[in-house]
């Protein structure tokens, strides 16, 4: 999963928990300004594959295993504060054919492992995503491999005014949504994850002191009980 914390000066802080079975060697890597990105080439694009460049300084997080570099890129934070960060999204996903890529889409079309570098390359904002995503200027996203499979993704992204959009592709074309959370993680969908939260009324950050049980007898008279212990704000976790 993947946390936005605000504190009361305004400074956002983006962290990250990362469960895999498979042992990995995880690097941080940074990219001068200009760097740039060739993405795979495609069946049915001819003459260079599609390039961008990073136009700010640029950190990313990449991961090697059994001697190859992986070609997702799973985190990254650029210089106007930009974050962005791939999560597992199992049975949801669904992207562009890549064979059904051609003609003028070839010049703006890229693998899904390549979506975190790209955005952290062209934007500096949420709010730039966002307009790109509804003016339909975002790239195609089609399926690529690593390990023999499509690896299935999607994405949070949040800028240093903590505001943060989740991007997914899905059956039906891409979604997007205000994370107004703070927190994203594996599937299913971000809306579902919104709809679950209301069976969690209970759970809140803050302990409940001694707001406690409340109840009236058949006199009107009214009770309170107070809880027995600190933590109450994660009752029944």
């Amino acid at each position: 999963q993947e946390i936005r914390v605000k504190a009361e000066d305004g400074g956002v802080v983006v962290g990250r928990s990362m469960e895999f079975s498979i042992p990995f060697e995880s690097y941080v890597i940074t990219h001068p300004a200009g760097t740039a990105v060739q993405t795979p080439a495609l069946p049915n694009c001819p003459g260079d594959p599609f390039t961008f460049h990073f136009r700010s300084k640029t950190m990313t997080f990449f991961a090697f295993y059994q001697g190859h570099w992986l070609n997702t890129t799973s985190d990254g934070i650029n210089e106007a504060g930009l974050s962005a960060a791939v999560l597992y999204f199992k049975d949801n996903v669904e992207y562009v054919d890549p064979s059904s890529i051609e003609g003028k889409a070839c010049d703006n079309a890229i693998p899904q492992t390549l979506v975190v570098p790209y955005i952290l390359a062209k934007y500096e904002t949420v709010e730039q995503v966002k307009g790109d995503l509804e003016s339909g200027k975002f790239p195609d996203v089609w399926a690529g491999y690593e390990f023999g499979i499509v690896i299935p993704l999607h994405y949070n992204i949040v800028d240093k005014t903590g505001a943060g959009l989740v991007l997914e592709h899905v059956q039906g074309g891409v979604k997007w949504h205000d994370n107004t959370v703070g927190v994203t993680t594996n599937s299913p969908p971000y809306p579902w994850h919104m709809d679950n939260l209301r069976n969690y009324p209970h759970f809140q950050r803050n302990d409940k002191k001694r707001e406690g049980f409340k109840y009236s007898d058949s006199q009107g008279n009214k009770y309170s009980l107070s809880p027995q212990w600190t933590g109450s704000g994660l009752l029944g976790v």
